[in-house]
């Protein structure tokens, strides 16, 4: 398990989001990454982001979604209905993004894990600008 954490807060209507999610990729075994879906941009959001995390599995339905919205092709197959609990986690996180008072997603908050600084940075970052972040 990766011993550095960084936190993302996406929205699932955002295209920077899924962006992030595939320049993100590389780092996988070296960085954990929480993503945080937020229903912010679209009344779609709140379902769709309901939906990725009440998937049975979340990864794979990010994975779908991501792609689709890269390709500009629709979202992730979505189930007849989402459970509530998975929308009221949803407007929880909503809440807490809010609370933060960001004006875009992606929005990631991190800690460098060599010099302790930690801060937030909001786009589709590469790579190599995520790395640098957190210190690898």
């Amino acid at each position: 398990m990766a011993s550095q954490t960084l936190y993302v807060f996406f929205d699932p209507a955002c295209p920077h989001c899924a962006q992030l999610w595939a320049n993100a990729k590389p780092l996988a075994k070296k960085l954990r990454i929480v993503w945080i879906p937020v229903g912010w941009l679209r009344p779609k959001s709140i379902e769709v982001g309901a939906a990725i995390l009440s998937a049975p599995s979340p990864a794979d339905a990010m994975e779908e979604h991501e792609s689709k919205m890269l390709a500009r092709t629709g979202t992730m197959t979505l189930p007849e209905t989402v459970p509530e609990e998975a929308k009221a986690k949803l407007k929880a996180n909503t809440d807490l993004f809010l609370s933060l008072r960001s004006e875009s997603v992606p929005l990631i908050i991190y800690r460098n894990g060599k010099t302790g600084a930690h801060g937030r940075t909001e786009g589709a970052i590469s790579a190599d600008e995520i790395a640098n972040l957190v210190g690898l």
